[in-house]
């Protein structure tokens, strides 16, 4: 079984769709992402739709001002405190 990880798409949906038409043409069976997708990038309602249309297994990124907890996306240099960035 081929199996494709693909992470870090940050809002970049042009880069992403170029991965995801790789992906498809090497005959991947199975997607799964590994985060930090919408983070930071021009295109982040784009890679999210994108996303969803895999249908693909994703977990939470690296991306230091994302919440793991609660989910809250916290301004560059802020961190999450119970729920409210600080």
């Amino acid at each position: 079984m081929r199996l494709a990880l693909l992470s870090d798409q940050h809002g970049n949906d042009v880069a992403f769709r170029a991965a995801v038409e790789d992906v498809e043409w090497l005959g991947v069976e199975e997607i799964v992402c590994l985060g930090d997708v919408v983070q930071g990038g021009t295109e982040p309602a784009q890679t999210l739709d994108r996303l969803a249309a895999l249908g693909c297994e994703t977990v939470l990124g690296t991306d230091p001002n994302h919440c793991g907890a609660c989910g809250i996306v916290c301004a560059p240099g802020q961190s999450c405190q119970l729920g409210v960035c600080t």
